[in-house]
């Protein structure tokens, strides 16, 4: 995994800009792609893990509906209003 590691990716870009001469501009392109790439993996855990909340909080819902038509449905039934 030491293939995967941004740090090291980025210590590797710069000791060569610094071997050859050559620009960091280099550097500061990596620097950006593996921020925007942390970014974009740290809003895709965020919107799964909001996504999944979302689904199960929306189930009890329609749960309190019924309780409540049962309940209105059983009262009237009992009145003799239904």
């Amino acid at each position: 995994m030491l293939a995967d590691d941004p740090v090291l990716a980025l210590g590797r870009t710069l000791a060569r800009a610094q071997a050859s001469g050559a620009p960091i501009a280099a550097a500061e392109a990596l620097s950006t792609d593996l921020a925007r790439e942390r970014r974009a993996r740290a809003e895709d855990r965020a919107w799964r893990r909001c996504a999944g909340r979302a689904a199960v909080g929306d189930l009890p819902a329609p749960a309190f509906v019924l309780v409540g038509i049962v309940l209105v449905a059983g009262l009237m039934g009992s009145l003799g209003l239904g």
